[in-house]
């Protein structure tokens, strides 16, 4: 009985323009989500730069505001609130470094299958085992990366 919020529609549309906002800056930047998902592997380590330099510069992209009205026993209330860039930087970071990791993957398999092909049988266990090693390593840095993100994006949402 006491309150009502007939605007639930409207937050999620002020929210949704809000990252349409956002977004067409990370378009221009060459951080949009289709234009990471088709990168090669040099094309998102810069994208990984370029996405920490905007983390270091967040207010760059200005702020949107958000207007978000209720109704408690037939009174309106609204208040205003600003959303930031920095949770929509912060999952494409991830994006990036998951990316990479798969890329980086895929490659050193493709790596690993040449090197069967050239390689003599003794140095070939060697080769590969160092290579598998490697590749083990580099997945699991990209992947404690890219929890840590996860983990700062949570946080950041929470604020």
């Amino acid at each position: 009985m006491g309150s009502i919020d007939p605007t639930k529609s409207n937050i999620q549309e002020q929210i949704k323009k809000s990252q349409n906002q956002f977004e067409s800056q990370l378009i221009r930047l060459e951080l949009g989500k289709e234009q990471i998902q088709n990168q090669t592997l040099p094309e998102l380590e810069q994208s990984l730069e370029r996405v920490n330099d905007a983390l270091q510069h967040p207010n760059s992209f200005g702020v949107s505001e958000l207007k978000i009205g209720t109704s408690v026993f037939g009174l309106g209330f609204e208040s205003n609130y600003e959303m930031g860039v920095v949770p929509l930087l912060l999952e494409r970071k991830k994006f990036i470094l998951d990316r990479i990791r798969e890329l980086k993957g895929e490659q050193k398999i493709e790596n690993l299958h040449e090197e069967i092909k050239n390689v003599p049988e003794s140095k070939l266990r060697v080769k590969l085992e160092k290579q598998i090693e490697e590749l083990k390593a580099e997945s699991l840095r990209y992947s404690q990366q890219s929890k840590e993100v996860e983990q700062a994006r949570l946080q950041e949402q929470l604020n």
